[in-house]
């Protein structure tokens, strides 16, 4: 599939080829093959463009890096009429809109973490205050904290987020964060999950965990800090940097909301191989209950 992004003044659009599958677009899958060829534009609107769109699309997908945001486009699809998928600045922040299999969704990405001014939770604010969604995904890459059942490209989907950086830290560590819980009706969609599979280089299909994930503001890559985060939180089965901000925010703006990532490391000795296949399962899960029409009905 041709994709044409918008380049300067002088180019209007830049062509890349981007494959198009009916669940999983990557190299890395083996077991799906392209199926058919259309062109999508990615075209530059300004916010006039997009006032029909204010509270009617209902599901928002938040992204922190770009490997997330570009996994997430390569499964978007245009939603109007010329194949285009349009791209509006507002303010500090930029966004994507298109549909992921029978729904039109929003798609933006904020810096990393919960706390800086582009963070998660200012991101998420302002997002909501202008679009209006109802629906709010976080999506892409986390690390797993249970290295005997879990393998790298397994998607983790959030139960219960646990804040790490909200403590008391004396002689002992008091954790005292409010552990927030993703949405009933987002849990019990992709709890009951059917037909989706993912291969993975090694040519074993991902799988997906439920459970608590840890939040906190640092890049974790330390095997000690690994080994005692486990010992704390012996429920928990992965973490990331954005989930404590971006179910507070969530929650106060009475938006549903779930986290799903994929695990690309354990959290120690990090390497970048796995981020792009990882940023990929978390999206084509996504899609897979998408391509569902029944599956959102009602917000």
């Amino acid at each position: 599939m041709k994709v044409l992004n918008p380049e300067s003044n002088n180019e209007r659009f830049k062509e890349k080829e981007i494959p198009f599958l009916h669940h999983i677009r990557d190299k890395n899958t083996l077991d799906i093959s392209p199926i058919e060829t259309i062109k999508k534009i990615i075209k530059p609107v300004d916010i006039e463009d997009i006032e029909k769109y204010k509270g009617k699309i209902k599901i928002i997908i938040f992204t922190a890096v770009e490997i997330e945001r570009e996994a997430a486009l390569e499964h978007m699809n245009p939603i109007t009429k010329n194949n285009e998928i349009l791209k509006v600045h507002i303010k500090f922040f930029t966004y994507y809109l298109g549909k992921i299999g029978k729904y039109d969704i929003i798609l933006t990405q904020c810096n990393k973490g919960s706390i800086q001014r582009d963070g998660i939770i200012l991101a998420s604010q302002f997002a909501y205050n202008f679009w209006h969604p109802r629906i709010a995904i976080l999506s892409g890459i986390a690390y797993g904290l249970k290295k005997g059942e879990q393998k790298k490209g397994d998607v983790l989907i959030s139960q219960q987020i646990i804040p790490y950086d909200v403590q008391r830290f004396g002689k002992k560590i008091i954790f005292r964060g409010e552990r927030l819980s993703s949405s009933l009706t987002l849990k019990d969609r992709f709890r009951n999950i059917e037909g989706w599979h993912y291969s993975l280089p090694n040519g074993k299909l991902a799988k997906l965990h439920f459970g608590n994930l840890i939040s906190s503001e640092r890049l974790i890559d330390n095997k000690k800090l690994v080994k005692r985060i486990k010992n704390e939180f012996p429920d928990a089965i992965g973490g990331e940097m954005e989930g404590a901000g971006f179910s507070a925010s969530s929650e106060v703006s009475d938006i549903q909301w779930i986290l799903i990532k994929g695990i690309c490391d354990w959290a120690y000795k990090k390497k970048n191989d796995y981020q792009k296949i990882a940023a990929n399962a978390s999206i084509s899960i996504i899609e897979h209950i998408f391509n569902n029409e029944y599956a959102l009905k009602g917000f």
